[in-house]
């Protein structure tokens, strides 16, 4: 499948460095030092690469030894010790000084570059990176013009969806370096290729303005041929290619496939090893020196094979380790606090200014999406950004599923993408790209790559925007593991959990409520980071808890001051981040109050607040002197008429009659 064809193109957009220091075996020089580990880093992941790598240090030309791994520290800590004697060089041409680079070969990374400092520690503080791939790297995230190339494979079935037609799209609109390598195998699972597709991809091609190349999948030299050919072609800023590389597919869609659908008596298209062999014996080459490269490989399969069988299975905790949010918001190192003095700003003003204070601080940060650059966003958050960060505010056509691809392309690059989804509602459109792929990468990559990606987006109830602008849909992002999911309610959170998303190294979705947009508040000073996973206590109370999300917040203020005259205490909770959700504080909340009340302006069916009231429920049970209740909207759509959706709406007058329902008998 067509993984990413939109997710890389903004890496080769923007045209990151490569890491390729072009370093000669000859200068390496034997050292003793001590490898200091961004302190963001598992350091369970950390010894596991080290130990992987280390068969690779030793046969680097001038390393004279390495020594085993020694005993990491269990818990994230600022220096993870690691000694070795090994080869170094000078980075960027010095010929004296401490500053060195140790390089490791990789079977899945070409070059990873370890910087160490001869004889001292040093400390990094880019927590993007992956823990024990490229364990500390500043260089790789740089905004660098450059040579460099992207390649999509994919198979001919994947020209049929949607994302293929987006990524092909964007990479000829902005005339991407970006080799499109479709595999033809003649077979879409279970269908001939011809059958699922009314054109050829030579005319799709056209269609984009693109050219298309036709090549013999089943002889290599050809392949190569075509591909040193077409990179020259897009290192010259030609644009994107299509190179369609016709084979057979040699085996069933999945194991035991009996494939029937398949002519029996079809023959068999030429093995490429053969046409191969045949090609260097005609050049030269003797069966003998065949015979041993035949022999080595598989030799080295075999190794390979009864090292995988000999594996322990993986450790549960590893499970979590990768696939737990809280641990990477728990590696998230705190921000010094920030300095300045308070200000009164509407909600699109501070998260403008969130966005401008991240851009000025990380030149890694850019914006894209729809009319994000001209237009500064269908609601002006972003206007006058692209004016003043040249290159780094990117207007895309209407294609969410190829502006959420190039954001889990760019934040795997190690860019800060933050990319723009109009409303909430459109996430639909787009959602495998969330949940397939910005969730699951670290988790299915085992942690060798991480998905820094911000995804603003926003929602409301109470302007008639109708059924399909209106959309709570949070519980239903909050419901897939490896997204962040958070709810600004104020203008400091506004600014304060965007800027703390941009940090984050995992998936981010903020949604933001746009009838808050104008609402004026004190707003916190530049810098200022809102805690991820923090639910806020924003009046404190005694008799009943009011737990909130997003614009119900004020609702849940509003009638907590109403009730006050009655002599009810009320304490009300922004939880502020609802994917992972902050459980403690509400149940700390309850162990006080006996009382619960939920507000959101969601559906209630499998909410927030169900999930709530559930864990009040289960975990807060001997705490509660009442049912817990819930406020939320019904199981309809949103409906356009201003009285139906008032109706439809939690008010302050309910909140005001369920608080006194709930206190009656206090």
């Amino acid at each position: 499948m067509l993984l990413f064809a939109a997710g890389l193109l903004i890496a080769s957009f923007l045209k990151l460095q490569q890491l390729n220091p072009g370093f000669n075996y000859r200068q390496l020089a034997t050292f003793e030092t001590t490898l200091s580990v961004d302190r963001y880093g598992s350091p369970a992941s950390l010894q596991r690469f080290l130990q992987a790598a280390l068969p690779r240090i030793r046969k680097l030309p001038g390393v004279e030894s390495a020594a085993s791994v020694s005993s990491l520290p269990t818990e994230p800590s600022l220096d993870f010790p690691f000694t070795v004697k090994g080869g170094a060089i000078p980075r960027h041409g010095q010929s004296s000084g401490d500053s060195y680079y140790l390089i490791v070969s990789s079977d899945y990374f070409q070059t990873m570059e370890i910087p160490v400092l001869k004889g001292r520690q040093i400390e990094q503080s880019d927590s993007e990176h992956s823990p024990g791939v490229v364990v500390i790297n500043q260089a790789m995230a740089r905004l660098r013009r450059s040579d460099q190339v992207v390649a999509a494979f994919f198979g001919d079935g994947a020209i049929a969806t949607g994302a293929f037609h987006e990524a092909v799209n964007l990479a000829a609109l902005w005339t991407l370096p970006v080799l499109l390598v479709c595999e033809n195998n003649g077979f879409s699972e279970f269908s001939r290729t011809s059958d699922q597709h009314p054109v050829p991809l030579r005319e799709r091609a056209r269609g984009y303005g693109i050219p298309h190349v036709l090549v013999d999948g089943n002889d290599v030299d050809a392949v190569a041929s075509a591909t040193a050919r077409l990179v020259a072609d897009l290192r010259a800023g030609r644009g994107p290619v299509l190179l369609e590389a016709v084979t057979e597919r040699v085996r069933g869609h999945y194991e035991g496939d009996q494939q029937r659908y398949r002519d029996a008596d079809a023959e068999p298209a030429p093995d490429p090893l053969e046409r191969s062999r045949r090609v260097l014996l005609a050049n030269g080459h003797t069966q003998d020196y065949l015979a041993t490269i035949d022999r080595e490989v598989d030799v080295e399969v075999d190794r390979a094979v009864a090292e995988a069988m000999a594996a322990p299975w993986p450790d549960v905790e590893r499970m979590y380790e990768l696939g737990d949010v809280r641990r990477v918001i728990a590696r998230t190192r705190p921000w010094p606090a920030p300095t300045g003095d308070p200000t009164e700003l509407r909600g699109s003003q501070a998260a403008r200014a969130a966005l401008d204070d991240a851009m000025a601080d990380d030149d890694r940060v850019f914006i894209a999406g729809i009319d994000v650059a001209a237009g500064g966003g269908v609601f002006g958050i972003t206007k006058g950004l692209a004016a003043k960060y040249p290159g780094r505010v990117l207007d895309t056509p209407i294609s969410e599923t190829a502006i959420m691809g190039l954001g889990v392309g760019a934040a795997m690059a190690g860019l800060r993408p933050v990319v723009e989804l109009m409303y909430l509602d459109f996430v639909g459109v787009c959602l495998d790209q969330l949940m397939n792929q910005a969730a699951k990468l670290g988790f299915m990559t085992g942690g060798a790559t991480q998905v820094g990606l911000v995804v603003r987006t926003q929602f409301a109830v109470g302007r008639s925007s109708g059924s399909q602008h209106s959309q709570s849909l949070e519980a239903m992002l909050a419901h897939l593991p490896g997204l962040v999911v958070v709810a600004p309610a104020t203008v400091a959170d506004m600014y304060g959990l965007l800027r703390s998303a941009i940090d984050l190294a995992a998936p981010v979705v903020i949604i933001e409520n746009r009838l808050l947009y104008e609402r004026k508040d004190e707003a916190p000073p530049s810098g200022h980071r809102t805690p991820i996973g923090q639910a806020f206590v924003a009046r404190p109370g005694e008799d009943i808890t009011i737990v909130t999300v997003s614009r119900a917040l004020h609702t849940a203020l509003d009638a907590a001051t109403q009730v006050e005259a009655d002599g009810i205490s009320c304490e009300v909770i922004d939880l502020r981040t609802i994917a992972p959700l902050d459980v403690d504080t509400v149940l700390a909340s309850l162990r006080r109050t006996n009382r619960l009340l939920v507000v959101t302006e969601g559906v209630g069916d499998f909410g927030v607040g169900a999930e709530v009231a559930a864990r009040a429920v289960d975990e807060g049970f001997w705490s509660l002197d009442a049912p817990v209740r819930r406020l939320h909207g019904p199981s309809t759509p949103v409906p356009y008429s201003p009285p139906l959706e008032r109706a439809w709406l939690p008010s302050v007058e309910r909140v005001v009659d369920e608080i006194r329902t709930l206190c009656r008998d206090r």
